[in-house]
């Protein structure tokens, strides 16, 4: 039903209603006058202190946290670093067990890796898959002994 003929709410065409969204008023002057001076206009000291402690205790929790995980990573990297370049994990001993027909010397010519380099360095598949072209070859094992062992398990055809 259209509102315009509902009885009892009809108003007279003339008087707009209290509240419209066409009521149109004059805004304020926002204006300040140029005789204020720039310094009044700027927070107090006070005011900013209480800002600046109230951003630091909701912020304290979320910087504590930032500090542990860059303390952690920092602590890890040092470590990875330290065992990676250490002369303390430098190969010394290349051992070499199970050969009968393959003389140790052709094994460690073979090997991807010499004395003097890391241990971790090494890397074990690929030293096997490197022994294992080898014909006499069947099987190759190896694994690190620290600080400075290599030790390589071959089983012969």
């Amino acid at each position: 039903m259209d509102r315009s003929r509902r009885q009892g709410t009809q108003r007279a065409a003339s008087e707009p209603p209290a509240a419209s969204r066409l009521t149109v008023r004059a805004k304020p002057n926002r204006r300040r006058a140029a005789t204020t001076p720039l310094w009044s206009r700027l927070p107090k000291p006070g005011a900013v202190a209480n800002a600046c402690g109230r951003l630091l205790r909701r912020s304290l929790p979320a910087l504590i946290g930032l500090a542990v995980i860059g303390a952690i990573g920092g602590t890890a990297w040092a470590g990875y670093r330290f065992v990676t370049t250490s002369t303390r994990f430098a190969i010394s001993v290349i051992d070499v067990r199970g050969n009968h027909h393959v003389p140790s010397e052709q094994v460690r010519a073979a090997l991807p890796v010499a004395i003097g380099d890391n241990v971790f360095a090494a890397n074990l598949d690929s030293l096997t898959r490197e022994l294992r072209a080898n014909p006499w070859v069947a099987t190759a094992e190896a694994h690190r002994i620290l600080p400075h062992t290599l030790v390589i398990d071959v089983r012969e055809h």
